[in-house]
């Protein structure tokens, strides 16, 4: 089931009625009879407007689904492509989805039915625990306040774990796979 497309400037997604004297929206809210009553009918009516290249865009997007479509490839080929070295994760800007292995990617692209470069891959970036620093509790000690050096030893040895831990999640960075 599809909703129904409402343009702007189309006249059911506003009108204007006499006997309120004043516009009324599509869905029958009454908007006045002010200066911007029109554009506050129109506005609140219509599900859609006209994109820059002239077809029709979701009035809540700036650009329609085939020009944003455009701007993320010319944006993904904008980034430097650099080839993978099989560690970590990479990214899936089209379909927004993980891969460990580009085996993996390749067999998706065959599921999708696309070519391997449709997928837009992106090197990730791996993400790391913070290590907790000393003055993570500096709101709660008294003026010139320090913590004991017992805490501080169990700091070091704790942000030691947590660097030895690894990563513990990925985000696209900011290479693209190189697809040879």
């Amino acid at each position: 089931m599809t909703d129904k497309i409402i343009m702007y400037n189309s006249p059911e997604a506003a009108h204007y009625v006499t006997n309120l004297k004043g516009w009324v929206n599509s869905k029958g809210l009454y908007c006045g009879d002010r200066k911007d009553s029109e554009h506050l009918a129109r506005w609140s009516g219509c599900t859609h407007e006209v994109c820059e290249c002239g077809k029709p865009r979701t009035k809540h997007w700036l650009k329609c689904d085939s020009c944003r479509e455009k701007k993320a490839i010319e944006k993904y080929n904008s980034l430097d492509a650099k080839e993978w070295n099989g560690e970590g994760m990479i990214y899936s800007e089209a379909y927004d989805k993980y891969f460990f292995e580009l085996e993996e990617a390749e067999d998706y692209a065959d599921d999708v039915e696309c070519k391997l470069s449709a997928l837009r891959l992106v090197i990730c970036e791996p993400q790391y625990l913070h290590p907790i620093q000393e003055d993570y509790w500096i709101d709660d000690l008294p003026e010139d306040g320090d913590i004991s050096d017992t805490i501080k030893k169990a700091l070091d040895e704790f942000n030691e774990i947590l660097k030895a831990e690894g990563p513990v999640s990925y985000m696209p960075g900011k290479y693209r796979v190189d697809i040879k």
